[in-house]
């Protein structure tokens, strides 16, 4: 083995450390964010459920039946703005990573979202200026060690995205913005957190 060779292989062998450490970080810190967040988010709901008893209380015998429902939206809107407080949060969180852990992060998602290797990355424009061409060699290092084609391309265009990217490859795009990564773990995990912070 070369020199190069093995330059290469030791570069390719902590890409992949640095991507088991940067997903088992990930799962640590959505473990630490649903726990700070979550006695917070109690509070505020059973502040929420003490003033609506209250309420209650004084218009019961007025209107049982109208009050009942209206109770009932509005402990549902509060359980609402919760979960999305929870989930922004979560977003603000992977948005404020250090960059070395942020750019490995950004690289891995294209990496696996990468379907021909010739992809272009769009981010937004800070991401774009500041890391771009960061993560853009860092997911052709990575499609290259997977043996895979590793022509992807920094793109011109931006988005007004919040953080992380787009892999754009013709008519295709894959939206790997936070918000949908965020969005897409809702859907997965909502009844986990909804648990978390309702019970």
């Amino acid at each position: 083995m070369t020199g190069i060779s093995r330059i290469i292989a030791r570069i390719d062998l902590d890409a992949e450390e640095q991507c088991a450490k940067i997903d088992a970080q990930s799962a640590a810190d959505l473990t630490a964010i649903r726990e700070k967040y979550a006695a917070a988010e109690r509070e505020r709901y059973a502040a929420a459920l003490r003033l609506g008893a209250e309420e209650a209380n004084t218009r019961f015998e007025r209107a049982r039946g109208a009050h009942a429902l209206d109770f009932q939206k509005r402990v549902l809107a509060e359980k609402q703005l919760l979960m999305g407080e929870t989930f922004d949060a979560a977003v603000t969180a992977l948005r404020e990573l250090p960059q070395p852990r942020y750019c490995a992060f950004l690289a891995k998602l294209a990496y696996s979202n990468a379907k021909t290797g010739s992809e272009a990355l769009i981010f937004s424009p800070a991401d774009r200026d500041e890391i771009g061409a960061l993560v853009t060699d860092a997911a052709n290092t990575a499609l290259k060690t997977a043996g895979r084609p590793a022509l992807l391309t920094l793109s011109a265009d931006t988005r007004d995205i919040p953080g992380g990217l787009i892999v754009s490859g013709g008519d295709i795009e894959v939206n790997c913005s936070l918000p949908a990564l965020v969005g897409y773990y809702r859907a997965k995990f909502e009844p986990d957190v909804a648990e978390i912070l309702f019970t």
